[in-house]
């Protein structure tokens, strides 16, 4: 079974749909549970990071690879983070 989950993504300001492998009470459960404060891995233990960081963020794995890209052009400095384009 699968809830169909929607969220406006922060990167493209579209509405993305996923669907997430969890019943909808189940989906519903975990979720109150993660936002009064249970890490998201502990709340959603059966989703995959994408699934997960969609529900958290509402960014698709595909706007990950589109906006952001190969993690090793990624660069932190004291909290900011910098994307080498090169």
């Amino acid at each position: 079974m699968y809830t169909m989950v929607c969220k406006t993504s922060p990167l493209s300001g579209k509405q993305n749909v996923v669907a997430i492998p969890l019943a909808p009470e189940a989906y519903a459960e975990a979720y109150i549970a993660w936002r009064d404060g249970a890490l998201i891995q502990d709340a959603f233990p059966t989703l995959t990071d994408p699934d997960r960081e969609f529900v958290k963020t509402g960014i698709t794995a595909q706007e990950w690879d589109q906006f952001i890209g190969d993690e090793e052009n990624i660069e932190s400095d004291n909290g900011r983070w910098f994307f080498d384009s090169q």
